[in-house]
C-alpha cells in the first residue's frame, strides 16, 4: 500500500525545481523510505526532512526511522 502510494505522489508532483522536501507526520517511515527510494530513481539529488511529534505509545517512532533508514541503506 504504502508503495503504491509513494509511486502516485513521485508521478503526480512536480519534483523538477525542488530540492528539499518536508514529511510532515512521519511516524516510524512506512512511506517515508518507499518515498525516498521512488522519488531518488527520478532525482537523486535532494533532501527529505521527517518530522513527528509522536507522544505515547508512538512515542520513539523517530528512532525506528533512523535505524530504518541507516539499514536501507538511504542516509546519504
Amino acid at each position: 500500500m504504502y508503495e503504491r502510494l509513494a509511486a502516485v505522489l513521485v508521478e503526480n508532483l512536480a519534483f523538477a525545481k525542488v530540492s528539499n522536501i518536508l514529511e510532515v507526520g512521519c511516524g516510524s517511515g512506512q512511506l517515508t523510505i518507499h518515498f525516498v527510494r521512488k522519488l531518488a530513481e527520478i532525482k537523486p539529488d535532494f533532501r527529505l526532512i521527517a518530522l513527528d511529534l509522536s507522544t505515547g505509545p508512538y512515542t520513539g517512532h523517530l528512532n525506528v526511522l533512523k535505524r530504518r533508514v541507516r539499514k536501507e541503506g538511504l542516509d546519504g
